[in-house]
């Protein structure tokens, strides 16, 4: 079973995202705050991280950066979503392999999270 971390400060969407990949299937962890490094350091490391970009105080694509500088965090796909009107350019800019943006369909979310999960050999 494929695990997939989600990071968003918004609570709706951490419940909408988590019901619809957990309908197929996928093991779904999340967090509001943007612990990320907290919950791999704790956990076992996702398969595959959605990663909003606005998260409170802090900002996704940093985040997004000190994980694909991390030795043992590079390799995970991210994805990032947001509706940031520039969300390809900071997805450019962090390293991230996918982007998002917010509305966005169960069908879109999926299609992007299994498409990453299979670039990926995972």
């Amino acid at each position: 079973m494929k695990k997939i971390l989600v990071i968003d400060d918004e609570k709706d969407i951490l419940f909408m995202i988590q019901y619809i990949l957990k309908s197929q299937g996928f093991k779904v962890e999340t967090d509001d705050a943007g612990n990320v490094f907290e919950i791999i350091k704790y956990n076992s490391l996702p398969d595959l991280i959605l990663l909003d970009i606005n998260i409170g105080e802090k900002n996704g694509g940093e985040i997004c950066v000190e994980l694909k500088k991390n030795i043992r965090t590079k390799n995970i796909p991210v994805i990032l979503v947001s509706a940031d009107k520039s969300i390809i350019e900071i997805k450019n800019k962090c390293g991230a392999e996918d982007c998002l943006a917010k509305p966005f369909s169960s069908e879109d979310l999926l299609s992007k999270v299994h498409s990453n999960l299979i670039a990926t050999g995972f």
